[in-house]
Parts: structure tokens; C-alpha cells; sequence
């Protein structure tokens, strides 16, 4: 969309779409933000935020409405209403309690014989996209070390299972803020935020989340094993994983410093890290889990390479 510029007396000017104005719900007198950025661009938004509320009624599916519910949480709804005309059992409660359970920041505000109210209680303002991301990551590299070196607690690793759970919930509530931020200018320009960096944190994050996936698998063997690994070889993965952590730590940290040639030599240091996992033993399914760990890893190193 291109605009001439206009000039009355020593002031220049633009005319702002309509469209934009409608959709934004600007009228005369409203004041906006005019960024100006370090190479000369200039961001235009709402000096404050629209805040209408979103809301969404849907009837039980027993089918799909797990996938519904999450849905519109991600789409960033603010009230999410179930209801049914017959009525709904005590087992259909139990499941929209479930998946209300893996949202953070959702509650049931309200309940009857044929609705239950969902409300988000979510300040998005106040949420920091990187600060999640941090935590989902350190989650996620905490649970393929920990595994490792208590892979004969059986109770242990039962437990550690449920903080996939957390990094679900955190992802969850991740993706929504992601989504939020790039369709409300003034909250990307107040994180300092453009559309290309919102993509890639996306990315990063899901990367993340696979890496829990993994992990999450990597215990399952573990608790499945019945003595089939022995200790010397769990003992040596687990020194191979505690070099991995600090890599995946690394690799994101360049990533949002934006310091391509630093992944680089992260990204040689996984491979070189490969190599001798291995040469340990090739053949395991640990060693699978291992190796895709560690190439989701670089997949973040990839997002901000030089070469």
C-alpha cells in the first residue's frame, strides 16, 4: 500500500487507511505511537490497546473437543463456552476439567447443568515471550539429564514424565502470546519486536517442544529397559547429555543475540559430540533419541547461521 506524502506550510503528512482505522476502532481525537526505528523505518499503533473481549461458544463434541478448546485458547480467546442441549455427564466434565488443566491461566468461572464457562485470566501485557521460552528450554534440557542419571528409579522417572505436561502447558500458553503479539502492533513494538523475530521465536519454540517429545521417550525407555542398558554405558550417555545441556543452552542464547557464527562452533561442537556418542554404541534406541535431541538443537543453530 503506497501513500504520496502531503505538505501544508513546513508539515508533512500521510493519510492512514480506512480499513486500518476501522479494524483498529480509531476515531478522531485518538492519539497514536509513531516509532521510529534504528534504520529508519517507522511503526504506527494505537496509543492504547484494544481491548474488546473474545468470545466463543461451542457445543460438546465428544470427539474433538479437546482439539476445540485448545484451539481457541491458541487463537487467543478470552471465553471459551461449551454447552450441551442433553446435558452434560459427570464424565464430560471430567474432560473439559482435563484439558483446562494442561492451559495455564484458564479457569471454569461458570457452571450449570448444560454450560461450563472457560475465562482466561492471562495479562498479556505482562508476559515476556522470551522469559517462556527460557523456561520451556530449560525444562526440556533438565529432564533428558536428570533421566539419565537416575535411570534406575523407576518412581523417579514416573514423576519427571509429567514435567512434559509443564513444557505442554508453558508451549500452550507460548504459541497464544505469539499469536497475540503479531496481531497487536502496540505489544510488538512495546517488546521490541518485529514480525520476522515473532516467526522465528515461533519456530524456537516449537523446536523446543520436540525436544520434550523426545525426552519424553528417551524416559519411557528408561522405564521400560528391564536392566537392558548397562550401567557403565547409561552412566557415559549421561556425561554426553550434561555437555548436550549446555549446547542447547548456548544455541539458544545465540539465537536471540542473533550471533550466527557463534552457532556455528555450536553447531560443530554437537556434531563433534555425535561422533563420539556413537562410537559408544550405534545401535540403541537411546542413541536414536540421543541424535535427534541433538539435531533439533542444531535446527535452532540453523535459524541463525551466517554460512
Amino acid at each position: 500500500m503506497i501513500r504520496k506524502i502531503q505538505q501544508i506550510g513546513n508539515t508533512f503528512y500521510i493519510s492512514l487507511p480506512k480499513e486500518w482505522i476501522s479494524k483498529l476502532n480509531i476515531t478522531k481525537g485518538d492519539e497514536i505511537n509513531l516509532i521510529i526505528k534504528e534504520n529508519g523505518e517507522i511503526a504506527i499503533c494505537p496509543a492504547k490497546e484494544n481491548k474488546d473481549e473474545k468470545v466463543v461458544d461451542i457445543e460438546y463434541d465428544k470427539k474433538n473437543i479437546s482439539r476445540k478448546i485448545i484451539s481457541y485458547y491458541l487463537l487467543g480467546y478470552d471465553t471459551i463456552k461449551i454447552f450441551s442441549k442433553t446435558g452434560l455427564n459427570q464424565h464430560e466434565r471430567e474432560e473439559i476439567l482435563e484439558v483446562a488443566k494442561k492451559l495455564s491461566g484458564i479457569e471454569i468461572v461458570e457452571e450449570s447443568r448444560n454450560l461450563i464457562v472457560l475465562q482466561t485470566l492471562v495479562n498479556e501485557s505482562s508476559i515476556d515471550p522470551i522469559k517462556l521460552l527460557f523456561r520451556i528450554n530449560s525444562i526440556a534440557s533438565m529432564m533428558y539429564v536428570d533421566a539419565l542419571k537416575s535411570h534406575n528409579d523407576k518412581h523417579f522417572l514416573q514423576r519427571l514424565l509429567e514435567r512434559e505436561t509443564e513444557i505442554d502447558r508453558l508451549y500452550f500458553l507460548f504459541v497464544r502470546q505469539m499469536r497475540s503479539i503479531i496481531t497487536k502492533p502496540i505489544l510488538m513494538n512495546k517488546l521490541n519486536l518485529t514480525m520476522i523475530n515473532c516467526m522465528d521465536l515461533r519456530l524456537v519454540g516449537e523446536i523446543i517442544e520436540k525436544i520434550g517429545d523426545e525426552t519424553a521417550k528417551l524416559i519411557n525407555e528408561l522405564i521400560n529397559s528391564n536392566g537392558k542398558f548397562k550401567e557403565e554405558f547409561l552412566n557415559t550417555i549421561h556425561e554426553f547429555a550434561l555437555e548436550l545441556q549446555k549446547l542447547q543452552e548456548k544455541a539458544l542464547i545465540n539465537f536471540l543475540r542473533n550471533k550466527g557464527m557463534n552457532n556455528e562452533e555450536v553447531k560443530k561442537e554437537i556434531l563433534n559430540l555425535i561422533n563420539k556418542v556413537k562410537e559408544v554404541a550405534n545401535n540403541t534406541t537411546i542413541i536414536k533419541i540421543f541424535d535427534d535431541i541433538a539435531n533439533l538443537i542444531i535446527d535452532i543453530c540453523d535459524l541463525t547461521s551466517d554460512v
